[in-house]
């Protein structure tokens, strides 16, 4: 038994005798042997209510619970042989037992009761641990489904469609197990039938969960006591010491047989992955319950005013309505009638024509406002939805207007645009024919009035649309917009918009300044200032500075909110917990952005937190299975967690969708020559290359296949090509020196890399450990060891570049040079299977030395000498 197992079961032992005292048990053995037997004949001396009074404990539920508790830690205390074989059991029990004695201490203010252990424990590590233990759950229930309508199914069929539908209703977009209370989600993981069929083989043969004889029921024990440490952290209160205790063993018991499954593959699940989060997601994810009910709450009071609003003013306009209505159908016989009256000789008074007029006045001054307040939703809030609703209700109060008919038009068409020019991959036909109406539109529009800006606006966001080829358009039609109405500061931001498309900055800057001069408060100005100063200007802090002005108009505003995370992710060094905590604020304002599963995916990717990422992906494709990015991502995801077969599938599936993307063929290259199906590989970027022959990445990963297959002349002439198109191209100038080299001009080679050294701006370690290898390859070994020595000077924590040092100096005999370079090497990576190769090969090097010093007499001689 180990020392915490002692002192746990010292700390419950010195407890007994108080808790009994409580239920007038005095005297007599006290152990934890007898303690269950003792509080069982209090019990039906005191009655159950009787003794929930004497212990604080509500004898509807805690009471039974903790007798259970009780009884537990009483049998296997009991037991010796469970104490060697069981000893995790053991102190979750102690565990439980002294958690049940702090809460009976505190509400019986009772100290003598409090436990005095307190273990070694993390709070911030619990935390981690109880986000990881839901998410590990809700992803296992995940992984059992193709997607989530199989899902879905599955659910209906064994807890029923009702209540299937309350999940739905609160869930996620995509996500129906976010619509589940986490005692909710523990039943569905622990639903015999489901259990037995998808998860037991994970848990089979693991060494742990023997709490209980059935590990199914053990798994249901220990996530219904993180049920309640989870709602502890949900009421903002602390957790204690020995409720951490416990939640360690819970996570340690569930998280490392999925571990151990995962990294047999029977599972794609990483429990670790979860417990890589940043403290803003952290703390993002324990507040986002009270965060969201607030938001909800906020959301509808000013949804309550605002239709108490809207309402009393539609009740008035109806009632106007009708009234113009029935005063229209008089007035149309009065017409009429007048007209044979007049022929009579006889008039109708004259306050029955003024009172006609008025009510048509009235109703076109309702149709007007309507129609004021569309513009302003859709130019501010950029909602032509919303918009498209208020155009149509000024167009009932007024049908015979033709600028409301125009306006409807308009706004038609720019909802069109906007979703065409969020998409990131070739339009469908029948996204082409949305675009080619919005044209036609924006044609009638200006045949209609030419005196008016928003034709050439709609025009010029469908060239925008539509191509890069037609931005000449584009800019000619937001130009005449600006003739025309020089205030406009839509038409002026989105001629900016253009104008940073085409990287001029200055011309997009003096235009967003124009725009906001003539309204400040245009958050849409602020958030191109941004883009403009983040994506060409390259000004992180800049860009945050708009993003930020932007937010204090709309604190709300998801754009802004995305486009400050990806500053986080561009600057140099990337802050990744900042980008996250972005990317979370706009998941919570819009669920359904499914770019910031995209942004969220590819910063958990780009910190090697794979299993993550995909999880982000998998989201971001359920909201929108035409999602090129989401695809070409995940694919990448794929190769690089050696998952090739998926890897190739999800590239197959972004080229049904941009079927002429090259860089879509240099990464499935990528894929099939880690696959070894170099053939393959060649034909891709040779497709690639004749899409574009004006990339140079084309050519160079070209040329790498090449070189990769003894291929070296091709190779020499696939890095040239890259070369007159980018002649600073490092990576090119290094596979070109080691065909060359290969093809027998070392000088040559020696040139290149030369070259490589002279343009190098990021990771210049790679120029060194490449060169130092192909030094090593000719026998250069003194140089070889320099340009290691080198690599290793540029990034100290590169491994690679340590081992090629330690294995020179190991191939070179030096030993008292290679001892602390691996000893560096193993600090960076201490199970690294080369490294451990190293090591035997170094040890055999000093067995030989000293047993040739050993068999040497003259070295003996020597050595006593020097002694002497």
């Amino acid at each position: 038994m180990t020392a915490a197992t002692d002192i746990l079961l010292s700390e419950a032992a010195r407890l007994i005798p108080t808790l009994l005292a409580l239920v007038d048990e005095r005297g007599g053995e006290s152990g934890l042997e007898q303690a269950h037997h003792r509080l069982k004949r209090a019990k039906s001396r005191l009655s159950g209510a009787g003794l929930g009074a004497a212990l604080g404990l509500d004898p509807r539920n805690e009471l039974a619970v903790f007798e259970g508790v009780l009884k537990d830690l009483s049998d296997r205390a009991s037991r010796p042989a469970e104490r060697a074989s069981g000893e995790r059991n053991l102190q979750i029990a102690a565990l439980r037992f002294l958690d049940f004695c702090a809460l009976i201490s505190h509400r019986l203010e009772q100290p003598e009761l409090a436990p005095r252990y307190e273990p070694s424990t993390e709070e911030d590590l619990g935390r981690r641990q109880l986000r990881a233990l839901e998410l590990l759950v809700r992803s296992l229930v995940n992984e059992t489904a193709d997607n989530q309508e199989t899902l879905r199914q599955r659910l209906e069929a064994a807890f029923g469609a009702e209540r299937v539908r309350t999940w739905l209703k609160t869930a996620d977009p995509g996500d129906l197990l976010s619509g589940t209370t986490f005692s909710e989600l523990v039943s569905i993981f622990v639903d015999k039938h489901a259990f037995h069929t998808h998860h037991e083989p994970l848990f089979h043969e693991t060494r742990y969960l023997r709490y209980l004889d059935d590990k199914r029921e053990t798994i249901r024990s220990f996530l219904e006591d993180v049920r309640r440490l989870r709602n502890i952290v949900a009421h903002n209160r602390r957790i204690s010491p020995i409720q951490l205790a416990l939640l360690d063993h819970y996570y340690e018991e569930l998280a490392q047989p999925v571990g151990e499954a995962f990294r047999s593959r029977k599972t794609t699940v990483d429990p670790q992955a979860f417990m890589q989060v940043s403290d803003a997601q952290l703390d993002g994810w324990f507040n986002a319950l009270k965060e969201d009910v607030g938001a909800i709450r906020e959301d509808l009071r000013g949804l309550t005013g605002v239709t108490r609003g809207i309402d009393l003013r539609t009740q008035f306009i109806d009632l106007r309505t009708q009234l113009i209505d029935r005063r229209t159908q008089v007035m149309s016989i009065g017409v009429k009638a007048l007209l044979v009256t007049a022929v009579l000789g006889a008039l109708i008074p004259l306050w029955e024509v003024v009172l006609y007029f008025s009510q048509r006045w009235e109703a076109r001054s309702f149709a007007s406002h309507y129609a004021g307040i569309a513009d302003e939703i859709y130019h501010r809030e950029n909602n032509p939805t919303v918009a498209l609703s208020l155009i149509e209700r000024a167009i009932a109060l007024d049908p015979a207007n033709p600028r409301l008919q125009a306006a409807k038009a308009y706004m038609d068409g720019m909802a069109a645009v906007r979703e065409l020019l969020n998409l990131d991959r070739p339009l469908f036909k029948e996204e082409l024919d949305r675009a080619h109406k919005a044209l036609a539109s924006a044609a009638w529009l200006e045949r209609l009035d030419d005196r008016l800006a928003e034709p050439h606006i709609l025009r010029g966001q469908i060239y925008m649309a539509l191509d890069r080829e037609r931005d000449d358009l584009a800019g000619a039609a937001f130009e005449r917009a600006v003739a025309i109405a020089p205030r406009n500061g839509f038409a002026l931001m989105r001629l900016a918009a253009l104008k940073q498309r085409a990287r001029d900055a200055d011309g997009a800057l003096a235009l967003l300044d124009r725009a906001l001069a003539i309204d400040p408060h245009d958050k849409w100005s602020w958030l191109w200032r941004g883009i403009v100063h983040a994506e060409t200007l390259k000004q992180w802090d800049k860009a945050r500075e708009d993003y930020a002005k932007a937010l204090e108009i709309d604190s709300r505003f998801d754009l802004a909110h995305y486009n400050i995370g990806w500053t986080w992710i561009n600057q140099a060094p990337a802050d990744y917990a900042k980008a996250l905590a972005s990317f979370e604020r706009v998941l919570q304002i819009n669920p359904n952005y499914k770019e910031a599963y995209h942004a969220i995916g590819f910063a958990f990717a780009s910190q090697r937190q794979y299993e993550v990422a995909r999880f982000h992906y998998n989201r971001a494709l359920q909201l929108d299975p035409n999602y090129l990015t989401a695809w070409k991502w995940r694919a990448v995801i794929n190769q690089d967690m050696g998952l090739r077969k998926e890897a190739l599938a999800d590239f197959a599936k972004a080229m049904e969708l941009s079927p002429r993307d090259p860089d879509l063929y240099v990464r499935r290259a990528r894929t099939f020559q880690l696959d070894e199906q170099n053939d393959k590989a060649i034909a891709d970027l040779t497709f690639a290359s004749q899409l574009r022959p004006d990339i140079g990445r084309i050519w160079t990963t070209l040329g790498d296949v090449y070189r990769r297959t003894n291929q070296h002349t091709a190779a020499i002439e696939s890095y040239g090509r890259a070369l007159e198109i980018n002649p600073k191209d490092e990576l090119a100038l290094m596979g070109r020196a080691e065909s060359r080299g290969a093809n027998g001009d070392r000088k040559g080679a020696q040139e290149d890399f030369s070259a490589a050294f002279a343009v190098v701006n990021y990771r210049p370690e790679r120029i060194w450990l490449r060169r130092g290898h192909f030094n090593q390859l000719y026998g250069d070994h003194e140089q070889a060891l320099d340009d290691f020595r080198q690599a290793r000077k540029a990034a100290p924590t590169d491994f690679e570049s340590c081992l090629a040092e330690a294995s020179q100096l190991v191939d070179m005999s030096r030993i008292k040079e290679a001892d602390p370079t691996i000893a560096a090497c193993r600090r960076l990576r201490p199970q690294d299977a080369a490294l451990i190769d190293l090591q035997k090969r170094l040890q055999l090097l000093v067995d030989r030395a000293e047993a040739e010093r050993t068999d040497d007499p003259d070295s003996n001689q020597n050595h006593n000498q020097d002694a002497n």
